[in-house]
């Protein structure tokens, strides 16, 4: 892995940054609109140094630098316009006026004169480079532009035809189009080599998203078969070859990502190219292929022409998204008004899960960040994002939770909230009781961010912060319900209590009902568990640091996993050892107790790591039965994962270990 330098550019904010360096759809959307960042840094690699340096830092959003033939201007976008950037990073970027088009993507390039820029805006246009009106190149909308050909006479797109995202190519100056691809898999982010003789794209016609080449001048609907170029599980975008044809370049995101994502932990690859006329060897590309950067980044991250003229260099755009923040959002169908003293109530709920949250934290052992989770208005009330839905009360949609996406994204727009990785949580008013919104549901990550939605209960009464979250009013608000699917929002799973401490019921495990059903102690009493409090420990909302929250930690293996039991002292011990980069926290072992579809009910046993990753793991009175443990860690960025390739929920991301319970002894599976 590559190391970073940092530099301070007076020109552009004044102070320098450090990074790290070393669904699916069949459209080809390329915008960035309605991404925000609180910077970007653009990056320059040096191919024969193997090293990165920052060279310029925006306080916005800014995206796929294309570097000019001249070598001395980057073309960038950023707010739907292109930019021209000084390349040494001296000076101020300059709006490039282009009248009469809309929205401007992240499609863009100059020719190679450095005469022309084309783009897209909804369709494909092209324009002089230093500004004025633009003319179409392709009338059917939905066309994305790639790059130039080496003589700049043809640029490639794709486009979406007939639900098949396919390749074309068409006259710099206009005309009539020709199909490059034809394959029934998605084909993507094209470029020329410059040669002229291929081009370089990327597809998922091998299952997952890898990058290819087939002949420009032989493609079309009877295309010949296409060569593979990467071979590995990763997925593959932006595939650039360099000027002098010796290298390519291409962005990379983890295993099972899906698509071109914009705040991925990601990384530039950088492979070598065979000499012209050789024929391409699997086995040389993959000896050749090794990480240039790492950073959080992804869609908008390359241009269309990252490299420099004499090919000793590449430019990359690596983005700082704002922090992560907790947001209320009221819901009311159109023909329900707000009742009367919503906001006291909601600031109550609010007060009641951030004294919950962070104490139990605190009792655990995992001490919090921040004092408070949910920003408060100058008189004290939180503050809430006040919605109207768009049908009645009586309508179905408003009574499904699926209504929480667009009560959040209109929420976006009036509050103005920008980033990702926020946690929403959707309080639904159908009108009074004893009508109510039944259909509770949340989920989340630290790095997708998450969403509940709950019912607003408009009984009177007084819910206290102080109190139990099943005591008193509180039950009958159903306050542990309420934030239990919060609990989703932030990552938590399932996780039911430990009846042996005799705490009461747990946040994440089952709902009040079933609890006094079963009769268990302390009805009234609810306790957050170490295991949640460990997932919740670095997250960025309660840690208050947000450096690198979108970034899996590498090389995570479960080296070693031992448990033994003792029959005299009726307890499990189970010692392993992780290693990681960065190393974990804290390891949490969920077990299913024999019973995997009875999650409200699974124990969560939780231990330190130490410094060398050894850890030391006690369950005391095991269920006798034949079970599975799921064996995940927590890092120092919020990430929660076992496997090291997914964040884990619930047995997503997690290492398996199965136990059985044979003639009054446990046998412990690989």
């Amino acid at each position: 892995m590559s190391s970073v330098r940092c530099r301070r550019f007076a020109a552009f904010v004044g102070w320098a940054v450090c990074l790290w360096a070393s669904k699916p759809s069949t459209t080809s959307a390329q915008s960035l609109e309605g991404r925000e960042a609180n910077r970007t840094s653009l990056i320059v690699y040096e191919v024969d140094r193997r090293s990165s340096k920052v060279v310029a830092v925006e306080p916005r959003l800014f995206g796929a630098p294309n570097w000019s033939p001249d070598g001395k201007n980057w073309y960038v976008n950023g707010g739907g316009k292109l930019w021209r950037v000084p390349s040494d990073g001296n000076g101020h970027p300059e709006a490039i006026p282009i009248p009469s088009v809309g929205w401007i993507d992240i499609n863009h390039g100059v020719s190679p004169d450095g005469k022309t820029l084309a783009f897209t805006s909804g369709a494909l246009l092209r324009a002089p480079v230093g500004g004025g009106a633009a003319k179409k190149l392709v009338d059917a909308d939905g066309s994305y532009f790639h790059g130039w050909s080496p003589d700049g006479k043809t640029i490639t797109y794709s486009s979406n035809r007939a639900n098949n995202l396919d390749l074309y190519a068409v006259a710099g100056s206009g005309g009539a189009e020709r199909r490059l691809t034809a394959d029934p898999a998605i084909d993507d982010t094209s470029e020329y080599s410059p040669d002229g003789r291929w081009v370089y794209f990327n597809s998922n016609r091998s299952g997952n998203f890898e990058i290819w080449r087939t002949p420009a001048e032989d493609a079309g609907a009877t295309e010949k078969p296409a060569e593979r170029i990467t071979f590995d599980d990763r997925e593959d975008w932006w595939p650039h070859p360099s000027p002098d044809g010796k290298w390519l370049i291409y962005l990379s995101y983890p295993p099972k990502t899906g698509w071109h994502y914009p705040d991925r932990d990601v990384s530039i690859r950088k492979v070598k190219l065979p000499e012209p006329g050789a024929k391409l060897d699997p086995k040389t590309l993959a000896a050749s292929n090794e990480e240039a950067a790492r950073f959080v980044g992804g869609h908008g991250s390359l241009g269309a022409s990252p490299w420099s003229p004499d090919s000793r260099r590449f430019v990359f755009a690596a983005f700082d998204p704002p922090p992560p923040t907790a947001r209320i959002v009221f819901l009311t169908p159109s023909d329900v008004a707000v009742p009367a003293g919503a906001a006291e109530r909601l600031t109550d709920v609010a007060a009641a899960a951030e004294r919950f949250l962070l104490e139990g934290m605190k009792r655990q052992g995992y001490p919090p960040g921040v004092d408070h989770l949910f920003a408060r208005q100058p008189g004290g009330k939180v503050e809430v994002i006040y919605v109207k839905g768009g049908q009645p009360s009586s309508d179905p949609k408003s009574k499904d939770p699926a209504i929480h996406a667009e009560a959040i994204r209109q929420a976006k727009r009036q509050a103005k909230v920008a980033g990702e990785g926020h946690a929403w949580w959707v309080f639904v008013d159908l009108g009074p009781p004893p009508v109510r919104f039944a259909d509770w549901k949340g989920s989340g990550d630290p790095v997708e961010g998450g969403w509940a939605i709950v019912n607003y209960d408009s009984t009177p009464g007084v819910i206290r912060p102080d109190a139990g979250l099943s005591a008193d009013f509180n039950a009958d608000f159903a306050l542990k319900g309420t934030i239990h699917e919060f609990g989703h929002a932030l990552g938590l799973p399932h996780v039911g209590p430990n009846l042996a401490l005799g705490l009461g019921n747990s946040l994440m495990g089952a709902n009040n009902s079933v609890y006094l059903q079963r009769k268990y102690s302390k009805p009234d009493q609810v306790y957050l568990t170490e295991s949640s409090a460990a997932m919740l420990w670095k997250h960025p909302l309660f840690s208050g640091i947000t450096e690198g929250r979108s970034r899996l930690p590498d090389g995570v293996k479960l080296l070693a996993f031992k448990p033994t039991y003792s029959r005299t002292t009726n307890r499990i011990t189970i010692n392993g050892q992780v290693t990681a980069a960065p190393m974990p926290h804290s390891v949490i072992i969920r077990d299913d107790l024999g019973r995997p579809q009875d999650e409200y009910w699974h124990l969560g046993h939780t231990a330190r790591v130490a410094a060398d990753g050894t850890f030391n793991l006690t369950i005391d009175r095991p269920t006798k039965a034949d079970g599975h443990y799921q064996v995940v860690f927590a890092f120092p960025n919020g990430m929660t994962t076992g496997d090291g390739l997914n964040y884990s929920t619930g047995t997503r991301g997690a290492v398996e270990k199965s136990y059985r319970f044979r003639n009054g002894v446990f046998q412990f599976g690989n």
